[in-house]
C-alpha cells in the first residue's frame, strides 16, 4: 500500500473477486517475486517454491530473519552466504515439519481404525513440534559452545571450527542423525 497503512482485506478480496486478481489494486505497487525477495524486511518467508534464494541473488537479501515455508527454498551455497551475513534462518526441516507430522498422524490412526479430533490433533502436533524446536535449539548451543583444546592440533581443529559458523540448519540435521544412528545401534537394520 503506497500509503503505508495496510491492505483493507475486504477491498482486496471485492477487487479479486471482480478482476480476478489483485494485480493492479489502486493504491498499491506491483512487484516482482525477485523484488519481494530482496525488500528491505525483518523476516522474509519463502514460501511454496524451492531454490527461491540462490547464490545469484542471496547477496540482495536485506531480511534479518528467514523461515523456510517450502522444500528446500534455499540452496546449499546460498545457505554459505546467508550464515556469513549473520542472517538467520528457521530451516524448512524445523518451520515445513508440520504437515508431515499431521501425515504420520493420519497414518496412525488408519492402522488404529481411529479418528481423532481436530483439537487432539492440535494439541499433539504442538507438543511435537514444541518438544522437537527445543531438542534442536539444545543442539544448536551445544554444538556452537566452543570446546577447550588440549594440544596444538585441537587449537587448530577449534579454530576453525569456530570460523566455520554452526547454523539451526545444521544442528537440526546432526541431531537427526544421531538419533539414526542411536536406532540402528539399538534394533538393527530392519527387515
Amino acid at each position: 500500500c503506497s500509503t503505508g497503512t495496510g491492505l483493507n482485506i475486504d477491498e482486496v478480496l471485492e477487487y479479486k473477486n471482480t478482476t480476478g486478481s489483485v494485480v493492479g489494486l489502486p493504491e498499491t505497487l506491483t512487484i516482482t517475486n525477485e523484488d519481494l525477495l530482496t525488500m528491505e524486511c525483518d523476516i522474509l518467508i519463502p514460501a511454496a517454491l524451492g531454490q527461491q534464494i540462490r547464490a545469484d541473488n542471496v547477496q540482495k537479501i536485506k531480511a534479518r530473519l528467514i523461515v523456510e515455508a517450502a522444500n528446500g527454498p534455499i540452496t546449499p551455497e546460498a545457505d554459505d552466504v546467508l550464515i556469513k551475513k549473520n542472517i538467520a534462518v528457521i530451516p524448512d526441516i524445523l518451520a515445513n515439519a508440520g504437515g508431515v507430522i499431521v501425515s504420520f498422524f493420519e497414518w496412525v490412526q488408519n492402522i488404529k481404525h481411529e479418528k481423532w479430533t481436530l483439537g487432539r490433533v492440535d494439541r499433539k502436533l504442538k507438543l511435537r513440534m514444541y518438544r522437537t524446536v527445543d531438542h534442536v535449539l539444545d543442539h544448536y548451543q551445544m554444538l556452537s559452545k566452543p570446546s577447550a583444546p588440549s594440544t596444538e592440533t585441537q587449537k587448530s581443529a577449534s579454530a576453525e571450527t569456530k570460523a566455520s559458523a554452526i547454523d539451526i540448519r545444521t544442528a537440526a540435521l546432526v541431531l537427526a542423525i544421531e538419533r539414526l544412528a542411536k536406532v540402528t545401534l539399538e534394533r538393527g537394520i530392519w527387515p
